[in-house]
């Protein structure tokens, strides 16, 4: 989505972007008629193409809106102008918890975690005591003003995530892996206050420790420990911690929802006890099994190993399925979204959010900024105070504030179901030369490959994973050389190497440039419009071709360094007269233009001049027809290899069907000797056209 800085939206003049999210971006915006400043969270287009997104949106912000509570962050008014759902929050000075964890590291002494549980306690149980579920408990939501007082952000806004009735009773698992229940992970319907307790057990469990309970490289991975694994011990990574004070860990994020406390208000009291070294028999010592295992959907409580193993097939089967159907979609197709959690946030994007990045990062700059000595302010903690009301309505709320720095992966396309193509291919067509790899997280693994590129010079092929950062590289034959991480919280949507060994990678919007050898970040591409980019392709000249698609459509140019040639603006919209949210791009050796549509499901040729040359392609399951166009190429020949899921559709440059190769490809690239590799998510298929 463009930057809006400088826009007016409704009586707000916005004036600096706070965070961007994969569901809304923040800006702090000035009332024009009240002369206060408020933070303004504004839904991203794709999610307002939804049907029934405009009921959801103006029934979800009506619940939220009831909320008064001095620990739940206010919502001022939300409204729609033009194509922009946006809504009107408090602007609180402060800083997160995860940014204070994150400097701090596990917070001692155990007195000073007592204020920010209690207060985060006190708001869920006002807000669960109105039917309201905040579904996404984690320390990024939880904003530290200056003056101790603890807020709550996001509340409402997964729930605006789910899709219509039909979704809803599908089950939509709406929250962040690391500190979702289990009940949300296996997407169980009526998700209730226990799954908000599971969750403010998790922080309870990163304050102690330092650390959440559950890592590893993808979410799906750590879905599967939360549905699956037992919780490690909290003494595990900090001996220090006494039993009792486990025991609230323990007994907070039991594996079943009626194992764990009941209430907020019930986990409180039982961590005032033990803080005062009291004993709690509610609470689960260390001692106790917690093993679980999957029955029919149900989680059992289990004692034996054996048992334990049995289950693990099943929610491997469950949660695999959550990532093909059951989280919210986007552009009708349905599915699975997943963001991150940003950094510091006013109102952060709230839906399924990739693992933390294990990489360093430095500490995000408060709203305030950096004083005159250049040092960032010290993150205070509450102070303990003997007692928090659990609702009140009469005490002023505080304003909002946020970080520049919030940043939230952008959504991850769901994977569709759809039957074969009715046409029938030619397998004479073409050659299957090699294929290489399988399911898993090892070297010469995949777990979901979507991204290809081949360096034309030495012949190496880079496979990036979509989620969770890896690229792996292979030589000439399939053999596994070597890999490294890029970033590891966005999803990595477009990516292409050039002839002198550098690859270009798109993550969040944005292009960056890697040394293809070493791995090292090399720098990335600054762009006046802001983030938006989806794919790149590196032609013979060494030029980029971008799809950049921000509130527009756009196709850039770009020299190697990073330097705008030329914007062909609103490229497929400005043919059809309608939105086109993803374009893909493609180049030949002319430098012709080849942009394929998601929504128009076609393919758009311009010239090398950006002048429109023809259209060719269409909806529907036969020869030439698309269903889910994932990816596009261009051979030597100038023959358009179009990925649609299940085939590749092939065309010549006139936009003549020529042919179906019946292989999935999510990626393709295409080398000097017009051989095609394909990238099919768990496996890499090289194959070559018949002459």
């Amino acid at each position: 989505m463009s930057d809006l800085v400088g826009q007016t939206i409704g009586t707000y003049k916005i004036t600096e972007r706070l965070g961007q999210g994969g569901m809304a971006d923040v800006y702090k915006a000035f009332h024009t008629e009240l002369e206060v400043y408020r933070a303004l969270k504004v839904i991203r287009p794709e999610f307002v193409a939804e049907a029934d997104f405009k009921n959801r949106f103006r029934r979800e912000a009506q619940a939220v809106a009831t909320l008064r509570h001095s620990n739940i962050v206010q919502m001022h008014d939300f409204g729609v102008q033009d194509k922009f759902y946006y809504m009107v929050m408090e602007y609180v000075e402060g800083n997160n918890l995860k940014d204070y964890l994150h400097k701090h590291g596990q917070i001692r002494p155990f007195s000073k975690i007592l204020p920010i549980i209690e207060q985060v306690a006190s708001a869920l149980t006002y807000a669960h005591g109105r039917g309201i579920i905040h579904r996404d408990i984690k320390p990024a939501n939880i904003m530290l003003a200056p003056d101790g007082q603890v807020i709550l952000m996001d509340f409402g806004i997964a729930k605006m995530l789910e899709a219509k009735e039909q979704m809803t009773k599908t089950g939509a698992g709406i929250g962040t892996p690391a500190y979702m229940a289990p009940e949300q992970a296996r997407a169980q319907p009526d998700i209730g206050p226990p799954a908000d307790i599971y969750s403010l057990g998790i922080v309870l469990y990163e304050m102690l420790t330092g650390r959440v309970p559950f890592q590893a490289d993808t979410p799906l991975a750590v879905m599967l420990q939360v549905v699956n694994d037992p919780l490690p011990s909290p003494r595990q990574f900090s001996p220090d911690i006494p039993d009792v004070l486990q025991g609230v860990v323990l007994k907070a994020t039991a594996k079943e929802a009626t194992q764990r406390y009941q209430t907020a208000e019930a986990m409180v009291d039982s961590l005032k006890r033990s803080l005062a070294g009291e004993a709690d028999a509610t609470t689960i010592s260390e001692t106790d099994e917690r093993k679980t295992s999957i029955e029919d959907g149900v989680a059992v409580e289990s004692t034996s190993p054996a048992k334990q193993r049995k289950g693990w097939l099943i929610p491997v089967v469950v949660i695999g399925l959550l990532l093909v159907c059951v989280l919210v979609g986007l552009g009708g197709v349905g599915g699975f979204l997943i963001f991150g959690g940003g950094g510091n946030s006013v109102a952060e994007a709230t839906a399924v959010s990739p693992v933390e990045s294990p990489k360093e990062s430095t500490p995000v700059e408060s709203a305030e900024g950096s004083d005159e000595s250049g040092n960032e302010p010290e993150v205070q903690l509450p102070t303990p105070t003997p007692d928090i009301p659990t609702a009140t309505p009469d005490i002023p709320t505080p304003t909002i504030t946020s970080s520049k720095d919030e940043a939230t992966p952008t959504r991850i396309v769901p994977l569709p179901t759809q039957p074969p193509p009715t046409n029938t291919p030619d397998p004479g067509y073409f050659t299957v030369l090699m294929s290489f790899g399988s399911e898993g997280t090892g070297p010469g693994q995949f777990e979901d490959a979507r991204n290809i590129a081949v360096n034309n010079t030495t012949g190496k092929i880079y496979v990036g994973e979509y989620v969770g950062g890896r690229v792996q590289v292979f030589d000439e034959e399939g053999n596994f050389l070597t890999q490294f991480m890029v970033d590891t919280e966005y999803p990595l949507t477009g990516m292409d190497i050039s002839r002198d060994g550098v690859l270009f990678v798109i993550q969040g919007g944005e292009i960056f440039r890697y040394d293809a050898e070493t791995g090292e970040q090399l720098g990335k591409f600054e762009f006046e419009a802001g983030w938006g980019f989806e794919t790149v392709d590196v032609g013979l000249d060494g030029n980029l071709i971008t799809s950049y698609n921000g509130f527009t459509d756009d196709i850039v140019w770009f020299s190697p360094n990073g330097e705008v040639q030329k914007i062909l603006e609103s490229a497929i919209s400005g043919q059809t007269g309608d939105s086109e949210l993803t374009t893909r791009v493609a180049v030949d050796g002319t430098g012709q233009i080849y942009a394929l549509g998601d929504f128009t499901e076609a393919v758009f040729k311009f010239g090398s001049d950006g002048r429109f040359v023809d259209r060719f392609g269409e909806e529907g399951d036969g020869p030439g027809q698309f269903t889910m166009p994932l990816s596009i190429e261009v051979d030597g020949q100038q023959r358009v290899f179009i990925g649609d899921f299940t085939v590749i559709e092939v065309f010549n440059s006139d936009g003549q069907y020529l042919e179906t190769i019946p292989v999935q490809a999510f990626g393709l690239a295409i080398n000097d000797q017009d051989e095609i590799f394909v990238a099919s998510r768990t496996q890499v298929v090289k194959l070559k056209v018949n002459e």
